[in-house]
């Protein structure tokens, strides 16, 4: 264990004792409110520069947890969730994981690694097995040695990766010495005994599932009462959660929550400007992670060329505009970001038609295009 958890451990023990069974399973009956460019730079200063973009950002909205970096290898082309991570090769995940983990949390906010283990396909995603511990778990282990506070486990892995004994108590927390909290993805919890096989936190809270059933909250109390989970282990859950706490310094001085995910126009919702800054690393990352052919006889960047043709309906704008689809889900005009839950509205979107009119122009250059991908006489 590192000097920064010990104390941080230190401060948690002593806190749990003042609490009572109550407040110990509150802690872990959680609600907490919360892409694959940078890897491509091979950059470490830029991926750490994200890290701490993200994490001030989220410090600036009160956010304690992070819910990501999303460190899953891109092995299945279709993987829903292959833009928020780092691509297919194991130690590149892992350093990109390492370095947005350490600067995150340089800004007091924990991350969280994702998702434990074996999130590689969109496809059965729940039900299938994959189990290869030199690739899929590498990221983790480096996202353990950056001091991650949190990890989250996944849907999948033969037995539930949230309940799988192995994994987390034997890998995670013993084989990589993680002192952090497990935390599942949403939904992933399947039992109350699941705590027993290393689940520190259920999330999002004591939910009801489509079983009529509730694990943690007062079940969990019951299971405490009973014996069938022993108290020592809930003293563990919430120390592990308080020193992760403890450990980012969130006891002093971190901002107050600052806005309503479900009502934008709540008044309690303030504007953080990171545009002045923010953009310059994202505009770098985009620079330095674009991958051009070989470059014969200089022909690249095109010196004012007197036609550009622009083909594809990935050249242009959305049917909807760029918030105008829900998570971002649409399949028309330019794909700037991910579907699902980890997307975020647009400020501003130029997509490349209009970006590479705009720059020809100066070049006095002619821009012909056609946006369909099936109009095969117009191209």
């Amino acid at each position: 264990m590192s000097p920064e958890w010990a104390s941080a451990y230190t401060k948690a023990q002593a806190a749990v004792k003042k609490l009572s069974l109550q407040d110990k399973v509150n802690l872990a009956t959680d609600e907490i409110i919360r892409a694959i460019n940078v890897a491509a730079t091979f950059n470490r200063t830029l991926m750490r520069s994200r890290g701490a973009a993200l994490g001030a950002e989220f410090r600036g909205k009160g956010i304690h947890v992070a819910l990501g970096p999303m460190m899953n290898l891109a092995r299945v082309p279709a993987a829903g969730r292959n833009w928020e991570g780092f691509g297919s090769d194991p130690y590149l995940s892992g350093e990109g994981a390492y370095e947005t983990i350490m600067g995150i949390q340089a800004n007091g906010v924990q991350a969280t690694a994702k998702h434990y283990i074996n999130n590689e396909q969109e496809h059965s995603r729940e039900t299938s097995s994959s189990v290869q511990h030199e690739l899929y778990a590498l990221p983790f282990l480096r996202s353990v040695q950056a001091n991650v506070a949190s990890v989250m486990c996944s849907y999948i892995n033969g037995s539930f990766a949230c309940e799988n004994d192995k994994m987390l108590n034997g890998i995670l927390k013993g084989e990589f010495g993680f002192p952090g909290y497990v935390m599942s993805d949403w939904a992933a919890t399947h039992s109350t005994l699941s705590v027993n096989k290393g689940l520190d936190m259920t999330m999002p809270g004591d939910i009801t599932f489509s079983s009529g059933t509730t694990y943690f909250g007062n079940n969990l109390i019951a299971a405490v009462q009973s014996g069938s989970v022993p108290q020592s282990r809930v003293d563990d859950m919430a120390t592990r959660i308080l020193a992760a706490w403890y450990l980012m310094g969130q006891d002093s001085g971190f901002p107050a929550v600052n806005f309503n995910a479900w009502n934008l126009n709540a008044p309690i919702n303030t504007h953080v400007n990171v545009q002045a800054d923010h953009k310059n690393v994202i505009r770098d990352i985009a620079a330095a992670s674009t991958v051009l052919l070989k470059n014969v006889k200089s022909a690249l960047p095109l010196k004012a060329p007197k036609t550009i043709a622009i083909v594809g309906n990935g050249a242009g704008p959305g049917s909807k505009g760029p918030n105008g689809y829900t998570d971002r889900g649409g399949n028309d005009g330019v794909l700037a970001m991910g579907w699902g839950s980890g997307t975020a509205d647009f400020p501003y979107l130029i997509n490349p038609l209009d970006a590479i009119t705009s720059r020809a122009a100066s070049d006095s250059s002619t821009v012909s295009s056609s946006l369909s991908d099936t109009d095969l006489n117009s191209m």
